[in-house]
């Protein structure tokens, strides 16, 4: 029963100074608690036995006092069993105080607990033990620690650092919560080389940054979910303040419900994560609703650097990996980063809404592989820029950050296979992609913006006209695939091809085309960057809208395009040229686009002048009788050059010619008019007017040309006055107009080719020395 075979001390608290053994050596003592020496010390024990001072109570070598723990032992008040002073005197290893407990085994706190073979029980004695000097103060965590309630950490001017054991032949010490709530750490605490064992549990936090003194850093750990737990229901980090770094960060494969597993607040300043890994390239980790990885509110920084991946995390919400409201002055950089794999309703890898200063930069060769949005838009990612933003997006740097087999699904309704921007009003001009390259082998998909989809109040100032605009989307020159990159503009759910947004217009010919049953790109539809071949307008009307102000207005008419209503022409001053369309490469070219009149499609010049090139004019039989160009006052002019005229169908009748002028000018040049049969019209009507002004006619050819149904003259039908212009059909270089098989009723017309009624003094106003006639026919 005794204690202290030769000297027994009992020392009142305040004592502890009094006495000195140093003189002493020990021999064959004995007794049950400190064969040679007890210390009943009633205040403390540690300031009885000092570090380093085994000497003042008469110890002998280490060796010899750590085989014979029980030679010389004590307590005092706070502790219920003797203590080999040993540990009492002896310095932690590498100044780190070990602590150790599981439900069947655990340390002992008391003044000589921390040693790694006499470890305290719990975390916060173990850090209480560490000398007044110590910076930083060290708890090491023996490997299968086992943590039932939450421990406060920290202290002002200190580093707290709770790291593995020492001497440990793993990577890391595991440490297993089963309270969520673990660490409430204010100030500066360091969390180095553990496993976190996670027993899944309710809501609440391993790590939580409890006040605006909070630095915490997380080096050279793992979490993971004890295999008894399917699923990850709390916070691994609640960062509402301060400042949180994590480097070297393992999380394997986990299930996450109605969680987060970092949340960040709007007080953190600066979160910054270096060279970690989320995720396994073997299994999902997965969300269920209101789930993410990182959800953060950010008025500070959160910086992700190079080295970090996030691997197959599949989110039910918005943002796979990184749900983000960056507001204030708030800044998110990710520089060298990888999310592969990874899936969120929208933004399969980022979903953000940014206002204030609020900025995203994505820079330095960051890697979106395999990302989708699982229910609607942004493969990679999808950010919305609120109005009133002067921060915004941007993917910089002189390593391209590249997207891959991104996708938006369903791709028969998703947009943006890899990137959405919602650029609200006040924010088109606030992104920049400069760096973004998208694969053309493993190619990103979505039914709009395959690579990028850009909804914006105003598309126009979004993606102004020109090279450095497409060098700011990211876009390829020459861009090939048109569905890649697209735009709605404000409330219009038109998909707009970006290439034809930045790109002008080629010689300012603004092209038309309706000739696909129902509408795809490229079928012709009315907006305001409609009129390139490969993205026409629908009607000349708005085309003619489209040019401006510009004195000529030049309309291309892409193969086929239906003219069923009427075109008033109303440009005083001006001219409006109706062109064959350019190839589909943007060079001019001499072969005639088909233009199709049907039902009411006819012209009508009041003003200003109309020009038709390189066009064929195909009449159906269901186009209304009259002329397909009428001039109707003496300011207009009418020049027809190098086109054609024929039926839809061979061998039909048609009630409608060509060209009726009243007033004005009729200028034709190399036109070829075969195989027309019209009822009771002619092909160039000149009526009787107060002024004609000159109808001139030149390298034209006439031929088979027949008029039903009574008149005179099937291919011309002129009256003239003395106060006409004049009428002239005439050679160039030798070359006539020739009207071959020209026919009129023969049993009561007049004039089987041409037909005119010369008013007395209008008798000199016509020339037809050009003029060369075979095979015509009349009464």
């Amino acid at each position: 029963t005794g204690c202290g075979g030769a000297i027994y001390l009992q020392i009142s608290d305040g004592g502890e100074l009094l006495f000195d053994l140093s003189g002493v050596s020990y021999s064959g003592c004995d007794a049950k608690y400190g064969k040679s020496l007890f210390i009943n010390a009633q205040g403390d024990l540690k300031l009885a036995v000092p570090v380093g001072q085994g000497i003042k109570i008469g110890a002998g070598t280490n060796d010899y006092e750590y085989a014979n723990l029980d030679n010389l032992m004590g307590k005092d008040d706070a502790d219920e069993l003797p203590i080999p002073l040993y540990y009492v005197y002896s310095a932690r290893e590498q100044g780190v105080y070990h602590a150790f407990y599981t439900n069947t085994e655990q340390g002992i706190n008391n003044a000589g607990c921390g040693h790694l073979q006499f470890p305290c029980q719990s975390i916060d004695y173990a850090l209480s033990l560490n000398p007044s000097s110590a910076n930083p103060i060290k708890a090491g965590i023996i490997s299968g620690y086992w943590i039932y309630e939450q421990i406060s950490i920290g202290e002002a001017g200190k580093i707290t650092q709770i790291q593995s054991q020492i001497e440990l032949l793993e990577d890391y010490s595991y440490l297993l919560n089963f309270d969520p709530n673990s660490f409430a750490c204010s100030y500066e605490v360091i969390f180095q080389d553990l496993h976190f064992e996670d027993q899944g549990g309710a809501a609440g936090q391993v790590i939580d940054l409890v006040d605006a003194t909070s630095k915490v850093s997380i080096l050279n750990c793992k979490l993971n979910l004890t295999d008894k737990w399917t699923t990850f229901k709390h916070k691994f980090i609640n960062v509402e303040y301060g400042n949180l770094t994590i480097t070297n960060l393992i999380v394997n494969s986990i299930k996450y419900s109605n969680s987060n597993l970092i949340n960040i607040g709007t007080s953190a300043v600066i979160v910054n994560i270096t060279s970690s890994t989320f995720g396994s390239t073997s299994a999902d980790m997965y969300y269920s609703e209101n789930s993410r990885l990182i959800q953060a509110t950010i008025s500070g920084s959160l910086i992700v650097n190079t080295g970090t991946t996030f691997l197959r995390y599949v989110s039910a919400s918005n943002g796979g990996v990184m749900n983000l409201e960056i507001v204030n002055n708030g800044k998110v950089e990710l520089s060298g980063v990888l999310m592969q794999d990874c899936k969120g309703a929208f933004g399969g890898g980022i979903y953000t809404e940014i206002s204030g200063s609020g900025k995203l930069t994505i820079k330095d060769g960051c890697s979106f592989m395999g990302c989708q949005a699982t229910a609607g838009n942004g493969g990679a990612i999808y950010a919305q820029i609120k109005s009133g933003t002067s921060g915004g997006l941007s993917i910089t740097g002189t390593t391209k950050t590249t997207f891959t087999s991104c996708q938006a699904l369903p791709t028969d309704s998703g947009l943006g296979g890899s990137i959405y921007l919602d650029l609200q009003s006040g924010t088109e001009t606030k992104y920049d992609l400069t760096g973004a390259s998208y694969s053309t082998t493993n190619i990103n998909d979505a039914l709009y913006g395959k690579n990028l989809f850009i909804k914006a109040a105003n598309l126009r100032t979004a993606v102004p006209i020109g090279d450095s605009t497409r060098i700011k989307l990211g876009a390829i020159n020459p861009e090939t695939d048109f569905y890649k990159l697209i735009g709605f503009d404000g409330a219009n759910t038109l998909a707009v091809p970006l290439y034809y947004v930045y790109t002008a217009i080629i010689n300012d010919i603004y092209h038309v085309n309706n000739a696909a049953g129902s509408y795809m790109i490229g079928s012709g539809y009315d907006n305001i960057f409609c009129g390139h071949y490969g993205w026409p307008c629908l009607t000349i009307d708005y085309s003619i809208q489209q040019t401006g102000s510009i004195a000529e207005k030049k309309i291309g008419i892409i193969n086929e395009y239906k003219l069923g209503s009427l075109i008033q022409i109303d440009q005083s001053g001006k001219e409006v040229k109706i062109f064959n369309s350019l190839t589909s490469t943007g060079s001019t070219s001499t072969t005639q686009s088909i233009l199709l009149i049907e039902q009411a499609g006819k012209f009508s010049v009041t003003n200003g002048t109309l020009s038709f090139d390189k066009i064929i004019f195909s009449i159906n039989t269901n186009a209304l009788e009259g002329y397909i160009i009428t001039g109707s006052t003496q300011s207009t002019k009418i020049q027809i050059d190098n086109c054609i005229m024929k039926t839809t169908a061979a061998s039909s009748t048609i009630k409608t010619g060509l060209v009726e002028v009243e007033y004005g000018i009729l200028s034709i040049a190399n036109l070829n008019v075969k195989d027309i049969k019209i009822q009771e019209r002619c092909v160039i009507k000149v009526n009787e007017g107060s002024n004609i002004g000159i109808v001139s006619i030149i390298g034209s050819k006439f031929e088979n040309i027949i008029k039903t149904g009574g008149g005179n003259g099937s291919v011309i039908e002129g009256y003239l006055s003395n106060s006409n212009g004049k009428i002239s059909i005439s050679k160039v270089d030798n070359i006539m107009n020739t009207f071959t098989d020209c026919k009129v009723d023969s049993s009561t017309g007049c004039g089987g080719a041409i037909y005119l009624q010369i008013s007395d003094g209008g008798e000199l106003l016509f020339d037809l020395s050009g003029v060369s006639y075979s095979g015509c026919d009349a009464k």
